[in-house]
């Protein structure tokens, strides 16, 4: 017989037995000749490929209800097929255990040897372990206990995946084979489980903590295998029970302490951190704050707050001069420059350390002219290393001091990389070779697309500067085209333009923008004129002066044109110097400068003064008569300039403010016939996309009594859903259900002109009935009827309610009591309604003839009706929803990729004007440089009112609530944290009832009334701290930084914060109580 046919023989032999399983699963003959068929070595070779066939039969002949021979047999099958089951073995735990529990078969050699084969813990009814096998130690010694010298990668991986393996947690089991990044997450816990179960050999135990005290001892093993080891036990460290013995502890914190020195431009692991904070903490001494300053620093950008308050700490608690270099690596510039001119008073000669310093603070500050002289003067002095040090920032001084020449020479000692081919592209574009400047261009793109994948990894404020530099390579390649194609320049100009206003707003990636284009253009080129000054103001704002002089300097025109911008920019400029240094006949120059500036524009625009003054004498008198003015004095003129500012689309903040405040003063003063007549026409002429971010306060104001004022916003409202009905469809059906007649009647005309539109009909209807059975969903009969009997039952006395009137009270829940619609609600009214009838009969009886007996028999009957409806609704659970008990929230809605909750008993509308208000300050925190850079931002989530009393919540997924953090405290903290909670302390909205919640994923806070600081274990890069919001004791940290720039965004937008907040307080369908 040939081999092909031998082996098609042998592979089909397999299915065909346990078909005749399948076919025959209660005989129990067959099961035992079909079993021993599948142990025969025959059939060995076949048994890997076909496992998804046997194995489903082999489970079930490991059921306890087999009889003993089917079961004996499996197990013998399942210890020939003990190597093929390795990977699946978790599926056999289950089943062997149950085995375990019963009495003949715990004690048979054939359950012995499977659980010593599969490395399985399987316990008698006893709790003995059956067998000899110890996978903890069978785990160990083969990893934890050998040299991680040779290969430490795979040293540390056997390990992951042996811990994970002899935990028999079949969860961990299975994933013990699925990666690094999984091994990771779940080492920690499966070496605790496997720690704990070394109770009864302590002599093992000893030998385990003395194998981590060597590894942690030994300085040449691999920083990967520390922090590891660093991180298990810092995770151990905030359980009530001591784990490991005291050396262990003690031997991290040496590794901890002192394997991990570095400068400050080396990254720190951030359980080091914690190390760190603990000795500083144990022994507050200036040497271990002055790490703790340094650490808080290498752990990247969101340590730096941190970093400062400790350095702050340092200098005023043990009055100690910190050192420049770390408060220049915390980018506070002018501080570092004044504490380098404290030390170099001392010094007669100027040191290397010095030199670099300076010159950091310099390119920083923008003060190029400075770091060029220094440079000129220090730099041939010294070494090859030094050079290369800081060749990049004497590069960068001579390039915008225009000296290309001295340029070229530093950039021969610039170290290889993105900015040096950069560089030498700008020094060819100078001397117009294109060819190479390509060359160098190309280069370039190449170089930063791998260090932004190195950089991704170390946070993104350093990624950052590499796509700003892919953005500048851009640019060049236009600087070419702007001088070697004429026809293209307008083109170019209105790119760099839009470029420029979309970006970022940092001051220096700005300045070197504006260096790229005078490459190819004059800095006074007009078109370009608001782009130099929009950065000369941002250098300015961020205590940049010399670069704002600098920049106001190269675009002063030769001949200064009436109404000249640069000159009013520069008028400015001089008044902030001037008034900062109280410098009063500086003031009245600048005073006269300006006042020469305006009669010179003003005579060119042919304006009379004598009229302009006598119209500021009557505004000034018309504003302390306001009660005799009428609306077309000054209603009319502020409203054209709102409608107009509402179509810049200057900025999103820009246009919310305008048309907040636009509505709140067209329906203030909407009954005069000429400001009517002005809406209306500014309406034609105004788009409609602007109006959907203030649609919630347009319906608001349906039912207003003035007729004409409601026929300009039907018909608005009407213009805008023809363009964007599904914006508007669900707030009209809430306005729908309102109690206000008039509101309603407005609704119902814009819903009937949205039913006249193609497909109209369709998604009214549909709106209608997804909008009714969610607001049924909201709130089932049981929930209703509950809250109205609690509302009846007395508290105290029986008299305090006026059971009287109770009848009328509920005279509307009754007749929807009579007509039940879905099967829940005929179940409430068999179950409950003849009793509820019974009290209502009751109640109307008492009404007429006062006798109190009647009063005590409906009581009972109410208190009666109130348990047993309590006791139903704590075992309720409606199909497709989830019942979460600690959570004022319960129901959730699952839709296609969407899940929210369904709130019932809950006006929704004010929550959904906070969300307004909470985008808004998202808007804000995102043009601010420094609360973008440190990621401030609120959690805001959707949120949809269907009426009066039920709406959509959108659904934070990952979440955990605040008080279960206190159950389990591990001493670990995201920065992110503090950084979401200090804007939603610094706004205090607490009108949602929703716990404060922690998403685990994104370490982002759902909810703003955080009153505690609260750890957080999660999976990005941590920072490790002891004292969550306020890290160690003695420095504020995070926290404070955070609200400092949280309230500054804040008070320096206030204008269009309290646009906002008017537009709520006038709202007529909201109390804001």
């Amino acid at each position: 017989m040939s081999g092909n046919t031998q082996h098609h023989i042998l592979y089909r032999t397999v299915p065909l037995i346990c078909q005749a399983l399948v076919t025959c699963p209660d005989d129990e003959t067959v099961w035992l000749k079909g079993l021993r068929l599948l142990s025969s070595p025959k059939l060995r070779r076949a048994l890997p490929h076909t496992s998804s066939i046997w194995l489903p039969l082999l489970l079930k002949g490991l059921e306890v209800n087999k009889s003993e021979g089917i079961i004996l047999e499996s197990l013998r099958l399942l210890i020939e097929a003990a190597d093929i089951l390795e990977p699946m073995k978790s599926c056999l735990v289950k089943p062997l255990r149950s085995l375990g529990k019963v009495a003949n078969l715990a004690g048979t050699k054939e359950l012995t040897l499977v659980a010593e084969c599969l490395g399985l813990t399987v316990w008698d009814n006893n709790n003995n372990v059956i067998g000899s096998h110890v996978p903890n130690q069978h785990a160990w010694t083969n990893t934890l206990l050998t040299s991680p010298h040779d290969s430490p990668s795979l040293w540390l991986h056997n390990l992951y995946q042996a811990t994970l393996e002899a935990s028999n947690i079949p969860e961990m089991t299975v994933t013990s084979r699925l990666g690094s990044l999984i091994h990771t997450d779940l080492f920690q816990t499966a070496f605790v489980k496997c720690y704990l179960q070394l109770e009864d050999d302590a002599a093992f135990k000893v030998v385990v903590d003395e194998a981590i005290i060597s590894v942690l001892s030994d300085k040449t093993v691999s920083k990967n295998i520390f922090i590891t080891f660093l991180d298990l036990l810092a995770f151990c460290t905030k359980d009530t029970t001591p784990y490991f013995s005291p050396k262990v502890f003690e031997a991290a914190k040496m590794c901890a302490l002192q394997c991990f020195h570095g400068g400050l431009n080396q990254t720190l692991p951030g359980v080091i951190l914690w190390y760190i904070e603990q000795q500083a903490e144990a022994l507050p001494t200036p040497e271990s704050i002055s790490s703790l300053v340094e650490a808080n620093i290498r752990v990247g950008s969101g340590g730096y707050d941190a970093a400062w308050s400790t350095l702050l700490w340092l200098e005023n608690g043990w009055n100690i001069e910190p050192q420049p270099m770390w408060i220049t690596s915390l980018s506070h510039w002018q501080q570092a420059l004044s504490a380098q001119d404290r030390i170099d008073k001392n010094q007669q000669v100027t040191m290397y350390s010095s030199f670099n310093l300076r010159m950091i603070c310099y390119h920083a500050l923008g003060d190029h002219q400075k770091g060029y002289d220094l440079a000129q003067n220090l730099f041939e002095g010294l070494d090859d290393d030094e050079r290369r040090n800081t060749a990049h920032w004497a590069t960068a001084a001579a390039w915008h001091m225009g000296d290309f020449d001295t340029m070229a020479d530093y950039l021969a000692f610039h170290p290889r990389g993105t900015s040096k081919s950069l560089y030498k592209a700008i020094i060819d574009i100078h001397n117009e070779q294109y060819a190479s400047a390509f060359y160098h261009i190309n280069k370039a793109q190449s170089l930063s697309y791998d260090e932004l994948q190195m950089q991704l990894g170390a946070g993104h404020q350093v990624a950052l500067k590499s796509l700003a530099k892919t953005e500048f390579l851009v640019e060049l390649q236009e600087a070419i085209q702007y001088k070697s194609q004429p026809e293209l320049r307008p083109t170019i100009l209105a790119t760099w333009k839009t470029r420029f206003k979309r970006s970022h707003a940092d001051a220096n990636s700005w300045l070197k923008r504006l260096q790229i284009w005078t490459l190819a253009c004059s800095p006074k080129t007009f078109e370009l004129q608001a782009c130099f000054l929009g950065t000369a103001k941002l250098c300015e704002s961020k205590g940049m002066h010399e670069a704002a002089q600098s920049i106001i300097k190269r675009i002063t025109p030769n001949v200064i044109p009436p109404g000249c911008k640069v000159e009013y920019t520069k008028l400015r400029l001089q008044w902030k110097d001037v008034f900062q240094r109280h410098d009063r006949n500086g003031m009245e120059a600048v005073f006269e400068s300006l006042y020469t500036h305006t009669h010179r524009y003003l005579g060119y625009i042919n304006v009379n003064k004598e009229e302009l003054e006598t119209s500021a004498s009557v505004g000034s008198f018309i504003s302390s008569e306001v009660p005799k003015l009428t609306s077309d004095d000054l209603v009319v003129p502020a409203l054209r300039g709102l409608f107009q500012a509402a179509r810049t689309k200057k900025s999103q903040e820009f246009v919310i403010k305008a048309l907040l405040r636009l509505v709140t003063l067209w329906f203030r003063f909407g009954e005069s016939q000429a400001v009517l007549v002005e809406v209306e026409h500014q309406l034609n002429i105004t788009d409609v996309e602007p109006w959907l971010s203030a649609i919630p306060q347009l319906i608001a104001r349906l039912g207003t009594p003035q007729k004409d004022l409601q026929y300009t916003l039907i018909k608005l409202l009407k213009t805008i859903s023809s363009h964007y009905p599904h914006a508007v469809i669900w707030p009209l059906l809430t306005a729908t259900q309102t109690r206000k007649v008039e509101h309603q009647e407005a609704a119902r005309v814009i819903m009937d002109y949205i039913c006249s539109m193609p497909d109209g009909t369709r998604l009214v209807d549909q709106a209608e009935l997804v909008g009714r059975e969610l607001i049924r969903t909201s709130t089932s009969w049981l929930e209703k009827w509950r809250g109205i009997i609690d509302r009846f039952l007395p508290r105290q006395d029986l008299m305090e309610i006026r059971w009287h009137d109770i009848p009328k009270i509920w005279e509307e829940d009754f007749k929807m009591l009579k007509n039940p619609e879905t099967p829940d609600e005929h179940q409430f009214f068999l179950q409950y309604g003849h009793q509820l009838h019974l009290v209502d009969r009751t109640l109307v009886r008492y009404n007429s003839t006062r006798e109190l007996n009647l009063v005590n028999k409906a009581y009972s009957t109410l208190y009666g009706l109130y348990g047993e409806i309590e006791a139903q609704l704590n075992q309720w659970r409606l199909p497709g929803m989830k019942l979460y008990l600690a959570s004022t929230a319960p129901r959730l809605l699952t839709l296609r990729d969407c899940i929210l909750t369904v709130p019932g008993n809950e006006d929704l509308r004010g929550d959904e004007r906070i969300m307004q208000l909470f985008n808004l300050i998202n808007t804000l925190l995102n043009h601010r440089s420094d609360a973008f850079g440190r990621n401030l931002h609120l959690l805001p989530y959707e949120v949809v009112p269907l009426s009066p009393s039920a709406g959509l919540v959108n659904w934070v997924a990952n979440t955990q609530q605040g008080e279960c953090s206190l159950m389990y405290d591990p001493d670990v903290f995201n920065p992110n944290h503090p950084k979401l909670d200090a804007p939603a302390e610094m706004d205090k909205y607490d009108k949602l009832p929703l716990p404060t919640k922690i998403q685990r994923l994104k370490a982002a806070l759902s909810h703003s009334n955080q009153k505690g600081g609260l750890t957080l274990p999660e999976q990005l890069e941590l920072q490790l701290a002891s004292q969550g919001d306020l890290n160690t004791h003695g420095s504020r940290g995070t926290f404070k930084q955070a609200s400092l720039i949280t309230m500054d965004v804040l008070r320096d937008s206030r204008s269009t914060l309290i646009a906002m907040l008017e537009a709520f307080l006038y709202d007529p369908l909201l109390s804001w109580t």
